[in-house]
């Protein structure tokens, strides 16, 4: 059984690395990584650090939501989805860890938020920090 697994990850490692070219999206690596999780019924670890992104660009970013649906759709077949929050999250980057199952969160580093302190400061004019 762990030969099975050590051959399941360096196959996992070798599609992930192959994905990994200039013109590709990353994405298309993690779409490579969840297809491989959800044939061998493997656990998903997401390690999300997100300052969010430019609102015109979004649709390159998640262009057909295929990562949150995977999320979505694996956990509802029983495969652990786990996420790894090692900084601020910020709208996007916020949606990811809600969606998982488990959250490991950084303490003094990880946070999750659709509009961090800046956006609030910038809104109502109240001085509130990231907790």
């Amino acid at each position: 059984e762990l030969k099975q697994l050590i051959r399941v990850t360096e196959e996992s490692l070798e599609r992930a690395i192959a994905q990994c070219h200039p013109n590709k999206r990353l994405g298309d690596v993690g779409w490579a990584v969840q297809e491989i999780a959800e044939q061998y019924h493997l656990p998903t670890i997401t390690m999300v650090q997100s300052g969010g992104a430019f609102l015109p660009d979004i649709a390159g970013i998640f262009p057909d939501k295929r990562i949150m649906t995977n999320i979505i759709r694996q956990s509802a077949k029983g495969i652990p989805q786990i996420a790894s929050v090692h900084g601020p999250s910020t709208a996007g980057g916020a949606y990811i860890p809600a969606l998982c199952d488990e959250n490991i969160i950084v303490k003094n580093q990880g946070a999750m938020f659709l509009g961090g302190p800046q956006l609030t400061f910038a809104a109502t004019g109240e001085q509130v920090d990231v907790e």
